[in-house]
Parts: structure tokens; C-alpha cells; sequence
């Protein structure tokens, strides 16, 4: 729903530039050449800014909140998350580091508190669970592991 949704803003916003999207779902320009740039919409107060590239949503995607700063940054390739993403808080601090293979969760997550203190390491593969997760308090002290076995 994500990227029905992402695609539909970005049509709207291009079909204001003249651009618009084909009958293959590319977005073309007025001379039904392939549009290759990058796009800034608004969604939910924060900015998105996404690569096109001969005509596909694929790139690097960034999203900004009110102030101008940078919350989140990865790779988008056919419209789903690729590689690795950066989730960042208020002061520019990276606060999630995750990874994704073709949409779907894949490899070790990390989540840091304000203070850069890590507080969880997920592991994931093709989206499923796996190996052991492991959580920390405020202080660095490991308080948590469960384990998680592929089906």
C-alpha cells in the first residue's frame, strides 16, 4: 500500500511539471521520453525528495521534517526500500541503521536511543526473524535476548 501510495504522490506532483505516467506505469515527458530527476513532494508535514530514473522510481530517497532536517535516507530501487536505511532524530544523531533486500527486511538492525546508546539488535532475513535479538537499557546494560529460528 506504501508504494501505491508513494507512486501516486509522485504522479501527482510530476503530472503538475508536465511529466506523467504511461501506460507501463514510466513517467515520461511531454515527448514521451523517459523523465530521469529528483522530485520533492509533501506528505504528512514532511518533504520527500525521490530519484527518478529513466522514468522509474529508483535512487536515492530522503525525508526531511518541518525544520528542514534530515529524518531518513536509503535506496529505492522499482519503488521498494533497497540496502541500507538511516533513521536520524532532531540533533542529526543516527538513531535506526536497517537494511532491506528487494522491500523485505534482511541482515542486522540496530536502534540507538538520543543519547547513542544502542538499546536493540534485530536480525532478519527475507522479512523472517532470526538468530538472537537483544536489548539494552539506558545505561548500555544488556537486559533482554530472545532467539528466533527460520521456519
Amino acid at each position: 500500500m506504501k508504494k501505491v501510495i508513494l507512486a501516486f504522490l509522485v504522479f501527482s506532483f510530476l503530472n503538475t511539471f508536465a511529466q506523467r505516467q504511461n501506460e507501463m506505469g514510466f513517467f515520461v515527458n511531454e515527448d514521451n521520453s523517459l523523465f530521469s530527476g529528483v522530485f520533492t513532494f509533501m506528505k504528512n508535514d514532511l518533504k520527500h525528495e525521490v530519484t527518478i530514473l529513466k522514468g522509474e522510481i529508483n535512487g536515492l530517497a530522503k525525508i526531511y521534517n518541518p525544520d528542514q532536517k534530515l529524518i531518513e535516507e536509503g535506496l529505492l530501487i522499482n519503488n521498494v526500500k533497497d540496502g541500507k536505511w538511516l533513521r536520524y532524530n532532531a540533533t542529526g544523531n543516527i538513531i535506526n541503521i536497517a537494511f532491506f533486500k528487494l522491500g523485505k527486511k534482511d541482515s542486522t538492525w540496530l536502534v540507538f536511543d538520543d543519547n547513542q546508546v544502542k538499546r536493540m539488535e534485530m536480525h532478519y532475513k527475507n522479512g523472517e526473524k532470526i538468530g538472537e535479538w537483544k536489548s539494552w537499557n539506558e545505561t548500555g546494560d544488556l537486559i533482554a535476548v530472545k532467539a528466533y529460528v527460520l521456519n
